[in-house]
């Protein structure tokens, strides 16, 4: 199904300005032998160094364990929060109750300085690449002698993206063992949902969000869009087949017919920002809003900076859509 009317759609660029938000990265494994049959001593993970992973079609060297590891973007410091000991982090963005206390807070991956970064005098770094400042900041970094893990842009957009994420920042960091822990109670939790899902409901779901005044429909490779997916039900973006930024017009709503909206609850500002647009009267037979089916979702379970909590969004997901 395509809008053809009033559907005004801009650069993904812009988008990505407005976003912190995220498919896939080649899952990579390296076999490193326990010193025992049980957990593997920090001796022996520090003595697997030097090593070379693989993150993407890029192959990083770290020569030692990292101990001053600088993060500049959300998603990869809410996986390493929950990897490494929090001293071993120098410099990160905000993520909320999981920031290590220690570290120096920085803007994140919308505003990366490559100078600003080497100035921590990291031996590791973490970023993402949703502009085009953080490729080049990523490659100054390489030219400076730093190792440097950048993920994609999309490598956030689904459950099974962000495990292969926490393997490859296990991997970097000495922590495998954490690393296949924490993933091994993600899938537990995720087969949980899954295993009870409704298949004979798929209900078609909308998702809005809203920064710096402007409401939209959320990209179809953003996390949220990934959960509604795997939690048995129908994105509707799909089938505007933008690769941009859908506006939120009422046009375009009315005319997609959602049978739920979920909104992504920024700052916990979304309902009032959404009021005015969700009691417009073009939208009153729309069956989402008919049958009162609109739901505010938290960020820090469905966004891409969830990390290992992105489980928990699928629960939620799967039970506001009404499939679990």
């Amino acid at each position: 199904m395509k809008i053809h009317s009033r559907l005004a759609v801009c650069s993904l660029a812009s988008l990505t300005l407005l976003l912190g938000a995220c498919s896939s990265s080649p899952e990579q494994s390296e076999d490193h032998s326990a010193t025992s049959e049980t957990t593997r001593s920090a001796s022996a993970d520090s003595a697997s160094f030097p090593r070379d992973i693989q993150v993407g079609d890029n192959s990083v060297h770290i020569e030692s364990e990292p101990q001053r590891i600088v993060v500049a973007s959300t998603d990869g410091a809410s996986v390493l929060a929950d990897l490494i000991e929090p001293e071993r982090i120098i410099a990160t963005p905000d993520i909320g109750d999981k920031t290590p206390s220690q570290a120096t807070k920085i803007t994140g991956s919308a505003h990366v300085d490559p100078e600003q970064l080497l100035s921590f005098k990291p031996d590791l770094v973490v970023l993402t690449s949703r502009h085009g400042q953080e490729k080049d900041a990523s490659e100054l970094l390489k030219q400076a002698g730093v190792p440097t893990v950048s993920f994609a842009s999309s490598a956030w957009s689904k459950i099974d993206s962000i495990e292969d994420n926490i393997r490859i920042l296990g991997q970097a960091t000495g922590a495998e063992e954490k690393a296949d822990e924490i993933i091994g109670q993600m899938e537990q939790k995720r087969n949980e949902v899954t295993s009870n899902l409704k298949r004979d409901h798929k209900p078609r779901v909308m998702i809005l969000m809203a920064r710096g005044g402007t409401k939209m429909l959320m990209p179809a490779n953003t996390l949220l869009n990934g959960l509604v997916r795997e939690a048995g039900g129908s994105a509707v973006i799909d089938e505007v087949g933008s690769q941009g930024v859908t506006p939120a017009d009422p046009e375009v709503i009315a005319q997609l017919k959602p049978d739920v909206i979920l909104i992504s609850d920024h700052k916990q500002k979304a309902q009032a920002e959404f009021k005015e647009l969700l009691e417009n009267p073009a939208l009153a037979d729309v069956p989402a809003i008919k049958n009162k089916q609109v739901k505010y979702l938290p960020e820090n379970t469905t966004g891409a900076s969830s990390g290992s909590r992105c489980v928990e969004g699928l629960k939620t997901v799967a039970e506001d859509i009404g499939t679990l």
